[in-house]
């Protein structure tokens, strides 16, 4: 078994389920706010002609900030009942973390180097470290072709595609290509 594997076993708890209904809670209490204040700067009564521009998104965002009033005073009191819970596990969130950096990571990389490269690296990457393909494949892939083909990606994840021209697709070197 992986290392992975093994840690996702050890049942440590990072953070419990009421910690984290009280830090969304804030989160989204922020959120509700910020549009609050946005929509107070736009005008949000009734006017003579209607309501302001920013008169649905006040409300709602009232409405955001009171819910999530409720829910974080309900998880500082733990009357949700299951507040002692695990939310996630030390394994759990490694296997999350070894997903989640490196795609956050190849984002960057595409606005810093450029998509194809970050690509090439991101791939090549993940199926060493998370997929455990070996250095020996990718090399095969390497050599297998300086472009990446079908026969170079086969080569890689072991999973042949259909490679060759169709025999009844005429090719530009053979006598019944020419009219």
């Amino acid at each position: 078994m992986d290392e992975a594997g093994q840690r996702g076993n050890d049942g440590r708890s990072v953070v419990s389920t009421r910690t984290m209904e009280a830090v969304v809670a804030a989160l989204l209490f922020l959120f509700g706010a910020t549009f609050v204040y946005q929509s107070y700067e736009l005008g949000f009564r009734w006017a003579v002609e209607g309501p302001q521009s920013g008169f649905f998104p006040f409300y709602v965002a009232l409405i955001i900030c009171g819910s999530s009033l409720v829910v974080f005073v309900n998880a500082l009191r733990g009357k949700a009942g299951r507040s002692d819970e695990s939310f996630v596990e030390r394994g759990q969130l490694w296997k999350v973390m070894q997903i989640l950096i490196p795609a956050a990571i190849f984002v960057l990389g595409v606005q810093l180097i450029g998509i194809y490269v970050s690509s090439v690296i991101y791939i090549a990457l993940f199926m060493l470290l998370v997929a455990g393909i070996g250095m020996s494949r990718l090399a095969i892939c390497r050599r297998a072709e300086p472009s990446c083909s079908q026969r170079s990606i086969s080569a890689c994840v072991s999973c042949p595609f259909v490679t060759g021209s169709s025999p009844t697709m005429p090719t530009a070197t053979s006598p019944s290509a020419i009219p």
